[in-house]
């Protein structure tokens, strides 16, 4: 038997909305859509393809360009770290679809286009390592702390020693958590940002 899946990715309440969408498709529809999200993908953005298809619903093509963008993302982020298909089906299966075929749906085209988006992917990231930016390799931290003594009594503040390990070199620096907090937070927040529908339709006009 099958245990639950512990893979996951983040599809946060706007791209849960937005793929809730498809259930007012028709099977067909369904269908053309999950292809086209995978072309956009492997073949680069085409808007004359998401205007045809959003007059077939009578969809805004702004609103049909999001579930496009919302439905790469999802195939995508299966195809990078490469899910099982069981394991994909777990996560699709929290989805509020109507219909079983919409998850099926997506499932096949995941499974027929996912060696091909992981290495574009590949190639991707390989024209990033160099176009002279270092890239990140790992994060190496420990906390310090001085502890009170009979001469000093004075509270001291724990510091975070790190060292930040990239491609061409390595970086040491220490902070206070109150520091090590914020930056949490604005990474965070920046990340965020980086998948949402918006950002992903902007890095299509500049790839």
């Amino acid at each position: 038997k099958r245990t639950m899946s512990k893979l996951v990715i983040k599809i946060d309440e706007d791209q849960t909305k937005t793929l809730t969408l498809l259930n007012d498709f028709d099977d067909d529809t369904v269908i053309k859509t999950c292809d086209l999200a995978v072309k956009s993908m492997l073949e680069g953005y085409n808007k004359r393809s998401i205007v045809q298809l959003a007059k077939t619903t009578e969809l805004n093509p702004e609103i049909m360009d999001s579930i496009i963008t919302t439905l790469s993302y999802v195939i995508g982020e299966f195809s990078k770290s490469k899910f099982e298909l069981g394991d994909a089906k777990d996560i699709l299966s929290e989805l509020p679809f109507n219909r079983d075929m919409i998850s099926a749906a997506i499932l096949n085209v995941y499974n027929e286009s996912s060696t091909a988006i992981r290495d574009l992917c590949m190639q991707e990231a390989e024209h990033e390592g160099i176009s002279g930016i270092p890239q990140y390799k790992k994060l190496r931290w420990r906390l310090d702390m001085q502890l009170a003594s009979r001469h000093n009594h004075q509270n001291h503040e724990p510091t975070y020693l790190m060292r930040m390990e990239t491609s061409d070199s390595s970086h040491d620096f220490s902070m206070d958590f109150s520091s090590l907090s914020n930056i949490t937070q604005v990474l965070g927040t920046a990340l965020k940002e980086m998948n949402s529908i918006h950002t992903r339709r902007f890095q299509r006009f500049i790839d």
